[in-house]
């Protein structure tokens, strides 16, 4: 991983369609079939060469500042490597 890029990353989101009947999930629109489905969602967090850093799946869609507020965000806190320090932000 390069240091200078490895604060820069990307979120993209997806909707998964479930067809199975094990378990009851919140309906979804689906932009590739064009109406509501029962679905989950994933958020992918991606590096800037394409590679995925980690995904995030929900069966009912909170909408993406809540994803990024109480689940991705505090899991780049902890796994990101080379983030910049208080210190040196302050020189």
């Amino acid at each position: 991983m390069f240091p200078e890029t490895s604060g820069v990353l990307y979120i993209d989101g997806h909707v998964r369609v479930y067809n199975g009947n094990q378990t009851e999930l919140h309906i979804h629109h689906v932009v590739s079939q064009k109406f509501c489905l029962r679905a989950t969602t994933d958020n992918w967090v991606n590096a800037m060469d394409g590679k995925p850093f980690f995904m995030v799946n929900k069966a009912v869609d909170p909408g993406l500042l809540t994803m990024l507020e109480e689940d991705i965000v505090p899991r780049l806190e902890l796994e990101v490597p080379y983030q910049p320090s208080l210190f040196d932000l302050e020189e």
